[in-house]
């Protein structure tokens, strides 16, 4: 478990220590191809890491669902519902069978109370890779805009 860690960028910069403690909280869930993870709108409280398969990331427009993005191994999704307590702004589902590991925000406030260092570390990579999802997101907004 801490290799899978070691590849997902979020911990990029962790301590072997770290690394240890969050795979002894993290738990594995299966999911057959097709089914379900994340319901869009349903308030979230943890985020996933994926161990193998692969998702879609799906946002309803209407009557009609669009996929967002595709996530295979070692990327991650849900990590906004960690950051802003909102409900979930896109659903997601596994594509083939898929093993991920939960993260929950009740696992994040046991780190920040634990080890503030890798807390930081944690929140700042999640930060940053919301911003070049959004510099990515402002670039096609930009594209289609003219």
């Amino acid at each position: 478990m801490v290799e899978t860690l070691r590849g997902i960028h979020i911990f990029a910069g962790l301590c072997e220590g770290c690394l240890e403690n969050l795979s002894s909280v993290m738990q594995p869930m299966s999911f057959k191809a097709g089914e379900e993870i994340i319901k869009e709108g349903e308030t979230g409280k943890s985020m996933y890491m994926i161990e193998s398969g692969s998702v879609e990331v799906l946002k309803w427009s209407g009557d009609k669902q669009i996929i967002l993005a595709q996530l295979d191994k070692e990327e991650f999704f849900g990590e906004m519902a960690l950051i802003d307590i909102q409900k979930r702004s896109a659903g997601v589902k596994a594509i083939v069978d898929t093993v991920l590991y939960a993260l929950t925000n009740m696992d994040l406030l046991h780190l920040f109370e634990r080890d503030k260092k890798c807390y930081c570390i944690i929140i700042l990579n999640i930060a940053r890779d919301i911003s070049r999802r959004l510099r990515k997101l402002d670039a096609k907004y930009a594209a289609i805009s003219c």
